[in-house]
């Protein structure tokens, strides 16, 4: 095997166990998945909402929230396409939990692809698959307050 080709082997193995070592503790619902799969995988049987909007849209958007839980889903055409995290949740994304300091999230995933201010607060965006966007929001306060999930 030439050099270069060992190389992209190496670097790919790394990437592939770095992504396959990434696990969201705690949360039972997946980007893509059916209102009625996040009902059953979340234990509920309240329905979403319609989602108010200030551009007008033809797709119907519509959010669940359990606010107990600290999960809210957003769904578009009857599937998920967001998800937030909130305290109470008490799981971990990738090791990192609610309330971690920043310097934690660094250290346990190594440098973000984008770190951005937004407002006073800081985000942390990284790609753990070729589908998911993970922005973790750091306060002001240093810690870990909201972990988005996009497409």
């Amino acid at each position: 095997m030439k050099l270069k080709q060992l190389g992209f082997a190496i670097a790919l193995l790394c990437a592939t166990s770095a992504v396959s070592a990434v696990e969201i503790v705690g949360m039972p619902v997946k980007l893509g998945t059916t209102v009625e799969e996040v009902q059953k995988a979340l234990n509920t049987t309240m329905e979403p909402e319609e989602m108010n909007s200030a551009i007008p849209s033809s797709v119907k958007k519509t959010q669940l929230r359990l606010k107990t839980k600290g999960i809210w889903v957003f769904f578009e055409k009857g599937k998920t396409n967001t998800i937030r995290i909130d305290p109470p949740f008490s799981g971990s994304v990738g090791g990192i939990k609610l309330g971690d300091p920043s310097a934690k999230i660094t250290k346990t995933l190594g440098n973000p692809i984008k770190e951005a201010k937004f407002g006073l607060s800081t985000t942390y965006t990284y790609y753990f698959d070729d589908v998911t966007t993970t922005k973790f929001v750091v306060n002001t306060d240093d810690e870990v307050e909201t972990v988005f999930f996009t497409k």
